[in-house]
């Protein structure tokens, strides 16, 4: 069988109600850098929406009615749906984050399921986990000796027994780190909230470049008013 749990970790608290009490009390942390992702992410389109506007006179959504700031979100939103569907990995719009917690022989394990490295490796500096990946499709890691590796592999192999597909998520209870709400346009992302995740007019110049690479383009300053509704539109 192969085994293959990279993001494994081990709870040191053998108490599964502690467990939890951790793992709810570092919600925050994922709600905070999901928003910001989100904020990131529908800035970058949002101007980009802008800019392509002012290069060809055309809106990437010829709907009056849609703002950059609802494009962006259009675009987040669909891009999201998509990769659930298809189930393709997209780490610019996945921003889900979820342990599965799997009690085994008196200890407490978990797998930790997110796309944003960043997010995983801040995780993992917690004082309450400890990493407990294991595979056997490689070399063993630096640091642990033949027995301990061996050991990992049959704790592993036992806990994911317990399901006929070996999934994780059939061997123990599921914590989703669900967004503070979600967006919920124009009540919680507005312009004003997208401002400070503007590209720098750099970044602009050089997307301006490699899709309109004849064209004069000067990056207009962005404020709020322009990507909630739009304004200044070139009319076409």
């Amino acid at each position: 069988m192969s085994t293959k749990i990279y993001n494994g970790i081990l709870f040191k608290s053998k108490n599964l109600v502690q467990v939890y009490e951790h793992l709810h009390a570092y919600r925050p942390v994922i709600w905070d850098a999901r928003s910001i992702a989100e904020k990131r992410f529908m800035a970058d389109l949002a101007v980009s929406f802008i800019d392509e506007h002012a290069i060809t006179g055309v809106a990437p959504d010829p709907d009056p009615q849609v703002t950059p700031t609802l494009y962006a979100y259009g675009c987040l939103r669909d891009l999201q749906r998509e990769a659930k569907k298809t189930g393709q990995r997209n780490p610019l719009v996945d921003f889900e984050f979820s342990v599965v917690v799997m009690p085994y022989n008196g200890s407490n394990y978990g797998v930790v399921y997110t796309e944003q490295h960043d997010w995983l490796t801040d995780f993992m500096k917690q004082p309450w986990v400890r990493e407990y990946a294991y595979y056997n499709n490689t070399d063993i890691p630096d640091g642990i000796s033949d027995r301990a590796w061996r050991q990992r592999g049959k704790v592993w192999d036992a806990i994911l027994a317990r399901d006929p597909c070996d999934r994780s998520a059939g061997c123990g209870l599921v914590v989703e780190f669900l967004g503070r709400g979600g967006l919920h346009i124009p009540i919680a992302f507005r312009g004003r909230d997208l401002l400070p995740f503007v590209p720098s007019d750099k970044q602009r110049i050089a997307r301006a470049r490699d899709f309109h690479p004849r064209a004069k383009f000067t990056p207009a300053k962005v404020t709020a008013t322009m990507l909630d509704t739009g304004w200044p539109r070139v009319s076409t």
